[in-house]
């Protein structure tokens, strides 16, 4: 295949975006009076308009054929079932496996990779319910109230957000604290919250050798005993592969949670790294998360491309990037328990995109990745929402909203709604 910016397709993706361009959205929309129904996608799970995006008929296309080139349909599958994609260390790429059901065949090396996580899934159950129901107990028999999770990367970010994103759900007589900082200030702060009777630690990571991590795993070790805590056994668990590290460090095997090299740490939330969400919102919660992953990787892997979400949301970001230079990304959710999924997906797609060599070890001749930030909504209309109407700079801004709310207050939600939609449609009519 051609390098990608002399292929025929993408070629034609360069040359359509450039009419795209000059006429811009106001008249997109007049020439189009049904644009917002045609580009918009509806799923059981979402409704995704994609409407107020530089793009038309042509254009996204002529995307899909650049996709279909490249057969993103097939490798995908490619992944799914098991494939080495990353060749230089010579591992596949897995972590849809952890949210694929029972009677699926996924195989490494000859391995079902199913009944390894079908195992762990077990552990995950027992510990977690165990936990919940005080059954498993400190030093002194009391039940637990705080779980510091110590990691760092998608040891953090991952379990982080979905803990906070989905706390409605969450077991109210157990405080979930999350630890990344090697700032003092940071384990410190959490600490001076805690009872070393009633506070277990869980130190996420893969080879136990993470040097945050460990930092802030030894310093929280070093408070329990100080504070009078007594058998490091009881208070301590591990998600991790190194066994000979976690035995030394004080923890029993039957406490130590694996997961495997074919999942990468942003990828990792679905895996054993999810214990901390299965003690906060239980192991049914955490198997409903699992489904819900399991159903975007079947949207995925058996929608054609042309109604395809994740595949054309990808498109876009690529034709933003290399067609208009747009070289930010603003993720805006109208929801207070989504605040951390920006930098979640900043994680995401910033760690994953971030390269400059191809797999053929040449240069990459294009942007790989937009830089992506951003928080909730209706602070952002106080502070950097100046620089997106009036600013110089040209942003990419995705705005997502739930529609309905899990703390209805009078008409706030509405309220809130409507200020999500204002800014769109201010966003895109304001400013030429």
């Amino acid at each position: 295949m051609p390098p990608t910016e002399q292929s025929p397709t993408w070629l034609k993706v360069k040359d359509s975006s450039q009419k795209t361009y000059k006429k811009g959205l106001k008249q997109l929309f007049q020439e189009d009076p049904h644009r917002a129904h045609s580009f918009t996608f509806k799923e059981p799970f979402a409704l995704v308009d994609i409407s107020k995006q530089l793009i038309d008929k042509e254009l996204l296309n002529a995307a899909l054929d650049f996709a279909q080139e490249h057969r993103i349909d097939s490798l995908f599958k490619q992944v799914y079932h098991g494939s080495i994609f990353n060749k230089t260390e010579s591992r596949a790429v897995l972590h849809t496996a952890l949210r694929a059901g029972k009677n699926k065949t996924i195989m490494v090396q000859d391995e079902s990779v199913i009944d390894k996580i079908d195992e762990v899934k077990k552990n995950i159950e027992l510990f977690s319910d165990g936990i919940r129901q005080g059954i498993i107990q400190g030093y002194s028999g009391k039940p637990f109230k705080d779980i510091v999770n110590i990691g760092i990367g998608g040891s953090d970010l991952g379990p982080h957000m979905v803990c906070d994103a989905l706390r409605h759900f969450s077991q109210k007589n157990l405080n979930i604290h999350f630890v990344s900082n090697v700032d003092p200030t940071h384990i410190s702060d959490t600490l001076s919250a805690c009872n070393p009777e009633t506070t277990l630690f869980i130190i996420a990571s893969k080879t136990f050798t993470t040097e945050e991590t460990l930092a802030n795993a030894h310093a929280a070790k070093a408070w329990f005993l100080q504070s009078g805590g007594k058998d490091v056994s009881k208070h301590f668990v591990a998600l991790s592969t190194n066994y000979e590290a976690t035995a030394e460090f004080g923890i029993h095997p039957d406490r130590v949670f694996v997961f495997w090299d074919w999942i990468g740490g942003r990828f990792s939330l679905w895996s054993a790294i999810g214990l901390s969400i299965a003690i906060s919102i239980g192991y049914d919660g955490f198997c409903k998360l699992l489904d819900g992953a399991f159903y975007m990787d079947m949207h995925m892997y058996n929608t054609p491309l042309k109604d395809n979400i994740p595949v054309i949301l990808a498109l876009i970001d690529i034709i933003n990037t290399n067609c208009y230079s747009i070289a930010t990304q603003a993720i805006l959710p109208y929801d207070e328990y989504l605040r951390l999924f920006p930098s979640f997906l900043q994680q995401m797609l910033m760690e994953s995109n971030g390269k400059y060599i191809t797999k053929g070890g040449n240069h990459v001749q294009w942007q790989t990745s937009p830089i992506v930030w951003g928080q909730p909504g209706t602070d952002s209309q106080h502070s950097f929402f100046q620089l997106l109407h009036q600013g110089t700079q040209i942003v990419n801004a995705e705005l997502i909203i739930c529609a309905q709310t899990h703390n209805p207050i009078a008409d706030m939600h509405e309220r809130l709604i409507a200020n999500c939609f204002a800014q769109s449609a201010a966003l895109m009519l304001g400013k030429s």
